[in-house]
Formats: C-alpha cells, structure tokens, sequence
C-alpha cells in the first residue's frame, strides 16, 4: 500500500510520471497527472473538514457487513450506495433514516456522506445533541465559536447528516434550533440526512408536526427498513 502523508499531496504516494507531487511540468506549465493523486487527496481534505467524529472515520460501505441471508441489511447497503452514487446536490431529496439503537444508521449515513465528498461535493456531520451542547456554550463569553458561526457550519454544506434527532431532552428551545437548521436547508434546496431512533408518531411528538412536515417535502421516508438487531454489539463480538 503506498505511504500517506494527511499535511499535502507531495511525497503522498508513489508515481513515475509526478513522482508524487500531483503534477508534471513541461516547458514551464504544471498539469494534473492521470495518477489521480491530486483528486485524492482533496477528496481527503473535503471529508477531514466534513467533523466525522473520530471514532467513526473507518466507516464505510466496504465494512457494513451483512449476515448471510440478511436481505434487510443487503437492501440497506444497496439502497445507500445508490444514493451515494446518484447524488447531484440541490437536485436531490435528503433521507430519513430510522431504526433501534445500535441498527447501523450512523454506519450508513455517514459512509454516504463519505462517498458524496469523494465525488466532489462538500458534507458536514453533525450530531444533534452534541451541536445543542456546543450552541448552549457559545452564550459564554469565553467560547471560542458564536452560535452564528456553529450554524453556518450546518447550513453551508452540500450535505448535511443530522444523526439522533429526537434523543434530546425536548424544550422549545431544542425545537425552535431545529426548525432553524431544517428551514433554512428547505429554502435553500439543500440536502438533509437525518437519522433517528423514533418512528413517525414519537419523532412528531418530540419535534412538533411543524418540523416533520418539512421533513415530508425534503427526505424520502421510504429508505429500507433498518433490521431490529444491535448491530453496534454484533460488530464487537
């Protein structure tokens, strides 16, 4: 495997043709090599700058792994594959993902939001209760982000994936934040992966038809069922 180096693309990987900084040089004009170096390593820069938490940066498609026989998780992995490869921005509609603690939702979201970064769009993750806990922090005067600033953030990417909408403690004020950060995505024609352990009736009761109506005209609620097992234990066995 060729070595990496996460600070820039020269010395990255190995080439004949670029010998590893990404471009050649003839008469004085650098260009692109066909090595692909250059894309990648962008591709990189755009997912390091997506706040992928660290825990789930090895996720992906390739080890979301299905039992055999397990038709609901195969129907969940080609389902999320499609999105991913089909992606065109503001043309798309964004996703509800639902399911048990543990199901795998995380898992799949976020190997979406990886895989639409490497095709060239920007994507941001943000869990919902820790983004609350992060905008409760910027009312001290010795935060170092404005609330302002947290959700630019949010409302800038490509695509968003919201994860544990409805886990939260449910005030006006959590409701309030999360109209905020769907209807500015709704105006803007911005897509919205939301994952959730309600169903539709509980996550109405917590966020308010308001919020779930929106949801309606941004997200395909039609995405397969997740299956009712962890597979968050499953993996560790």
């Amino acid at each position: 495997m060729p070595a990496t180096d996460p600070a820039g693309p020269t010395k990255v990987e190995a080439c004949d043709k670029c010998r590893g900084t990404g471009y050649i040089v003839n008469d004085g004009i650098a260009t692109r090599c066909d090595c692909g170096l250059i894309d990648r390593f962008q591709g990189r820069v755009r997912i390091g700058g997506a706040d992928i938490p660290k825990r789930f940066a090895t996720k992906d498609f390739t080890n979301f792994k299905a039992e055999k026989k397990d038709r609901d998780r195969d129907a969940v992995l080609a389902a999320a594959r499609a999105y991913a490869n089909t992606f065109h921005g503001s043309e798309s509609e964004g996703l509800l993902l639902r399911g048990i603690t543990g199901c795998g939702k995380t898992h799949i979201a976020i190997a979406i939001l990886k895989e639409v970064v490497r095709r060239g769009y920007s994507g941001y993750y943000a869990n919902f209760n820790d983004l609350l806990s992060r905008i409760r922090d910027s009312y001290n005067a010795q935060s170092g982000a404005s609330e302002a600033e947290l959700l630019d953030a949010v409302d800038g990417a490509q695509l968003l994936v919201l994860d544990d909408v409805g886990a939260e403690s449910t005030t006006d004020w959590v409701r309030d934040r999360l109209y905020l950060i769907i209807n500015r995505r709704y105006e803007n024609a911005l897509p919205t992966i939301i994952t959730t352990n309600c169903d539709e009736a509980e996550l109405e009761a917590r966020v308010g038809p308001r919020i779930v109506s929106r949801l309606h005209e941004m997200c395909s609620f039609d995405f397969p069922s997740f299956p009712k097992q962890d597979y968050r234990r499953a993996q560790m066995k």
